[in-house]
């Protein structure tokens, strides 16, 4: 079976923001066999997010969304990113 075939069979959650809320629906559905991936802001905060399991991408706000193809690739999609005072 092609690798694409198994993954479109796999519930998969894209997070906007990996932060505190976030991070803890993820370790939910993680246990329930679910594929979770997402942003955060810093690189200092992959590998914690790595440990619970979430595959990270480094995406600063000031990226425009176009330099996230290829890596939204989800059966669902949740933003938990909250506003900053340039990028509301």
């Amino acid at each position: 079976m092609a690798k694409h075939a198994i993954l479109s069979s796999m519930s998969q959650l894209f997070i906007f923001g990996l932060g505190y809320t976030a991070i803890r629906i993820a370790d939910r559905l993680k246990q329930t066999s679910w594929r979770v991936f997402g942003t955060t802001r810093t690189a200092e905060k992959i590998p914690r997010l790595q440990r619970h399991g979430v595959e990270a991408v480094l995406y600063p706000s000031s990226q425009p969304f176009e330099q996230l193809q290829g890596h939204v690739w989800a059966t669902h999609i949740l933003s938990t990113i909250p506003p900053d005072t340039e990028n509301d």
